[in-house]
């Protein structure tokens, strides 16, 4: 469960990274007087765009994957009879 959360955590610290440096590289795009430079650097805006949205694909199935985990955990608790809004403010403790 931690390893689902840590690493929803760093996909979303990826996507902040790049949605960073493609700002960085759209105003350095737009301000670019050569030709060939700016090709360049519209090239490496598609480029982050589409890091951006398999990021973004990522962290949606990560995010998934740690609601199946929840699901999964309340089940198994519901089975052995101990109340599930313990475990769950259990898991909500240890996700901060």
């Amino acid at each position: 469960m931690r390893d689902a959360s840590e690493k929803r955590k760093e996909l979303e610290q990826q996507r902040s990274d790049a949605l960073k440096q493609l700002r960085e590289k759209q105003t350095s795009a737009k301000s670019e007087p050569n030709a060939t430079e700016k090709a360049k650097a519209l090239e490496a805006v598609e480029n982050l765009q589409s890091k951006i949205r398999e990021l973004e694909k990522k962290t949606e199935l990560q995010n998934v994957r740690h609601e199946e985990l929840m699901i999964e955990l309340a089940s198994m608790k519901k089975t052995q009879g101990i109340p599930t809004y313990f475990y769950q403010y259990r898991l909500d403790k240890t996700a901060l």
